[in-house]
């Protein structure tokens, strides 16, 4: 037997611990993530015997970060009189601390081990002598998304004679997810830094309100943090009353620093959601380049004109981005003015492109030929049923425009 396990049976025989318990449990005896339950020191009957009723209610389905939620435990058993619990709210993938508990009465407490939040019953909140035991506080979730969430909690429904015989211990676990709106506007190039700042003019066409969230990311699918509005942040609030507009502007957080590209998206519900994004570039107080991109929507293939000409400084290129949550492998066919597919293109970059990664780039670059020459098309096709989003932009004698995609691609494409 291990020192642990025997000083556990030592404190479990000592009486004068076990009336300690009426004050509080140990901690770390949820029954969850390795932990061990109430039972080790409650003997007699069997973890979750029939006849008693334990539960976790008023856990949310889908939680909103930040928000604090009223959560209520109750335990059972015809013929037991004293009551206890102990509950936890740990990241189901991790077993990391999820939020924060926080009492609402003198029938609970909140003790922490190893980072994690325990709350428990007090010597009141037993509530000895009565037919149930139930037990109200709070939970705030946390400030930012951690996926699901799992409160897991272990329950005694006690006989009261301070002995460790007769009691009856439970278990019961409860999940709360994170559901994100959907979303419903993607910007698939955003550029900040190095002289850029991205400016967002999002308009309302509907009949209700719209709110929601633009948030940014990065080429590698991570959070691109900006100064918006007078924050650093990597998403900010949106709230747009019908037939009205909201302005954003992603700025860089120093003057000095250098260029990020990533893309947006909106998250959002009500309301029938628009926008363009403007992405500038000034040098001395000057503005050089203004490029302002249409959101785009989902499509596993799209078609772009091309009429590149490298004496002339003229070169087609895209933006494109996956926002699912599986790799999108994605092709490039040339197809020239008479409709005929002339090459197809698998660019290491748009190989196995992961979730929320965005590329970009031009025909050039993917061919390697600084001397290109083409009039025609370029058909973007995703492998399978997978979807992208996706700009076109022209680069002409230094001057950068976005130019339409049309979506889809002829039949005799492939």
């Amino acid at each position: 037997m291990g020192i642990f396990l025997k000083l556990l049976v030592l404190a479990c025989a000592a009486g004068t611990l076990l009336m300690a318990f009426s004050a509080g449990p140990p901690l770390a005896h949820t029954g969850a993530f390795g932990e061990a339950t109430c039972i080790e020191c409650h003997s007699g009957n069997g973890l979750n015997a029939a006849g008693g009723t334990f539960s976790i209610s008023d856990v949310p389905q889908n939680y909103t970060p930040g928000q604090t939620y009223p959560i209520q435990v109750s335990i059972s058993k015809s013929g037991q009189q004293r009551w206890g619990f102990e509950l936890a709210a740990r990241v189901a993938s991790s077993g990391q601390q999820a939020g924060s508990l926080t009492p609402t009465n003198a029938n609970t407490q909140v003790t922490a081990l190893g980072g994690i939040q325990y709350i428990t019953h007090t010597s009141t909140g037993t509530f000895l002598g009565s037919s149930q035991g139930t037990w109200t506080f709070n939970w705030t979730a946390p400030t930012t998304a951690v996926g699901p969430i799992l409160f897991a909690a272990a329950g005694n429904a006690a006989n009261g004679n301070f002995s460790n015989n007769g009691d009856f211990i439970y278990t019961t676990t409860s999940t709360s997810s994170f559901a994100a709106n959907p979303i419903t506007l993607l910007f698939p190039q955003v550029a900040i830094g190095g002289g850029y700042q991205t400016v967002f003019n999002l308009v309302n066409t509907g009949d209700n309100a719209i709110s929601g969230d633009l948030l940014l990311t990065r080429q590698d699918g991570t959070p691109m943090t900006a100064r918006l509005g007078s924050v650093p942040a990597d998403s900010t609030p949106i709230n747009i009353p019908p037939g009205g507009t909201q302005l954003i502007t992603a700025a860089p957080i120093n003057p000095t620093d250098s260029i990020s590209v990533g893309w947006a998206k909106v998250e959002s519900v009500g309301g029938s959601p628009g926008g363009v994004a403007t992405f500038q570039l000034s040098a001395d107080d000057s503005l050089q380049t203004i490029v302002g991109v249409l959101s785009s929507g989902l499509v596993n293939a799209a078609t772009i004109p091309v009429s590149d000409d490298a004496s002339q400084g003229q070169f087609t290129g895209y933006a494109l981005v996956n926002p699912g949550i599986q790799n999108v492998s994605i092709r490039i066919v040339l197809v020239n003015s008479q409709g005929v597919a002339t090459q197809t293109l698998r660019p290491p970059t748009l190989n196995a492109l992961p979730p929320g990664w965005q590329t970009g780039g031009f025909l050039f670059q993917d061919l390697n030929d600084p001397n290109f020459k083409f009039d025609g098309s370029m058909v973007v096709i995703a492998d399978g049923t997978d979807k992208f989003s996706i700009v076109a932009l022209v680069l002409k004698q230094g001057l950068l425009t976005a130019i339409p995609v049309i979506p889809g691609k002829s039949s005799g494409i492939n």
